[in-house]
């Protein structure tokens, strides 16, 4: 990869690399897209590259997401503004994450010894929420609203967040 790369998007991605961003070095980059399952990379480097120009990443069609991503892209994309996410199925846990990682942000008295749990710098969070499931198995629908209901306490307590449902904002 050129190092001057300023956008680059992955689709599909089936590589297994503990980093959510790409393990080399691209100081231009500015927009990343990932399309398809989370990627993880399994770094030789104990410290992970930082992206100190990337403004604009997007995480689409995955399920599964590590644990700590909200601290780790504080970390690795100090300069972003726009994080767009789009998993395949409603989950509780990422909604979850994201509320208590967008409080702690906002915390006026932070202490020294906390660390950060969301890049300052990001303006607006899209969230896109798709169709609810209709399946034999209502625990899925009953996750769906669980889902919208998390999600608009979200919208109400930080107006950087924009929900959208099958790409309508709510």
């Amino acid at each position: 990869m050129s190092p001057t790369l300023e956008t680059l998007h992955i689709y599909h991605s089936g590589f297994c690399a503990c980093d959510m961003l790409p393990p080399v070095s691209l100081p231009f980059l500015e927009e990343l897209s990932f399309r398809g399952p989370f990627p993880v990379y399994i770094s030789e480097n104990k410290e992970p590259p930082v992206f100190p120009r990337l403004r604009y990443l997007h995480y689409e069609d995955f399920g599964d997401y590590p644990a700590d991503l909200f601290s780790r892209l504080a970390h690795q994309a100090p300069s972003l503004t726009d994080l767009y996410l789009k998993p395949t199925r409603p989950s509780r846990r990422l909604y979850a994450e994201l509320e208590k990682s967008l409080s702690r942000a906002k915390d006026e008295y932070p202490r020294p010894c906390m660390r950060m749990d969301f890049p300052l710098s990001v303006r607006r969070v899209h969230i896109e929420v798709g169709p609810e499931v209709f399946s034999v198995t209502k625990g899925m629908m009953n996750l769906h609203g669980m889902t919208l209901e998390r999600l608009s306490s979200i919208t109400c307590g930080d107006t950087k967040v924009v929900v959208t449902i099958n790409g309508t904002d709510t």
